[in-house]
């Protein structure tokens, strides 16, 4: 009889064993989710390389470009998140429903003139950071309702102060912006 208990107890520690392996594989999860361990190790700008350079063998036929200006590395916790999240929220869309072969993603900062001249939000003259994902596939659907992902996407970058915009590019395809205002 002492076995047969040996037997059980080991089989039941041995699916204790299971469970909390899965259930740590599930939190490591979660906290990529919040919080992207390449973003935490490496920094924004880092991050953002890694994620491209990830599109990049995923879907070979498209042609990234990525460009960051120096400035976007001393963006704080916050923003880095959110900006890190906004560029993946907008490759994902841009990969997944745009059919594009082309696609530019830019961090940059604006002065107050430069803002006006190179963001469809021409009358909010905003100031500073603007994140820019440009692609040359179908456009934007008028009709379409906005995803999660869309409408988390603006809540985002509203809570640290900003604006979105999604428009058709003039020469077809999408442009999907975020533009703060850090001061003149």
């Amino acid at each position: 009889m002492r076995a047969d208990g040996d037997k059980e107890t080991a089989a039941a520690a041995a699916s204790l064993s299971e469970q909390v392996l899965a259930l740590q594989r599930h939190n490591r999860r979660i906290l990529d989710r919040l919080r992207p361990a390449a973003l935490e190790e490496f920094g924004l700008v880092a991050a953002l390389q890694i994620l491209v350079d990830h599109w990049r063998k995923a879907e070979p036929a498209v042609t990234l470009n990525l460009s960051i200006s120096e400035r976007v590395a001393e963006l704080g916790d916050r923003a880095s998140l959110m900006a890190y999240r906004f560029v993946q929220e907008a490759l994902t869309n841009a990969f997944r429903h745009s059919g594009a072969g082309h696609i530019d993603v830019t961090l940059a900062y604006h002065s107050a003139q430069s803002a006006r001249e190179v963001t469809p939000l021409r009358d909010a003259a905003l100031a500073g950071l603007s994140i820019r994902i440009r692609d040359d596939g179908r456009g934007v659907a008028n009709e379409a309702a906005p995803s999660m992902g869309l409408l988390g996407m603006r809540e985002r970058v509203r809570a640290l102060g900003g604006v979105v915009a999604m428009s058709e590019a003039p020469d077809g395809g999408t442009i999907v912006e975020a533009t703060f205002g850090f001061g003149a």
